[in-house]
C-alpha cells in the first residue's frame, strides 16, 4: 500500500503520541502531530503549539503530561525526540 495522503495536524502514530493533563483545574490534551507539540483545551480548541523548529525539526515519539502538586500546581510535559529528551513546562497566562 502507497501513502495516499497526510492530514496535516493529525497525531503521530502509537499509542504514547497523547497525553491528558490539567492545570488548575482545566483539562487539557497534549499530542504530537510530526515534530510539533499541540495543546487542546477542554472542548478542543487549540490552545497552544510548540514548533518542532525548536528542537530540530525531529519527529516526536512520546508525550506524556505528568503533574507535580506542591504550592503551585505545575504541568510538565515529557517529550522522546529520536535520543533526546525533553521536558516543557505548561504554565497558564
Amino acid at each position: 500500500m502507497n501513502l495516499h495522503q497526510v492530514l496535516t495536524g493529525a497525531v503521530n502514530p502509537g499509542d504514547s503520541c497523547f497525553s491528558v493533563g490539567s492545570l488548575h483545574d482545566q483539562p487539557f490534551t497534549a499530542y504530537a502531530s510530526g515534530c510539533d507539540i499541540v495543546v487542546l483545551g477542554t472542548d478542543f480548541e487549540r490552545l497552544q503549539i510548540i514548533p518542532g523548529a525548536k528542537h530540530g525539526n525531529i519527529q516526536v515519539g512520546c508525550v506524556d503530561c505528568s503533574m507535580q502538586q506542591g504550592k503551585t500546581p505545575q504541568v510538565h510535559v515529557c517529550l522522546v525526540l529520536g535520543t533526546l529528551s525533553v521536558v516543557l513546562q505548561v504554565v497558564s497566562h
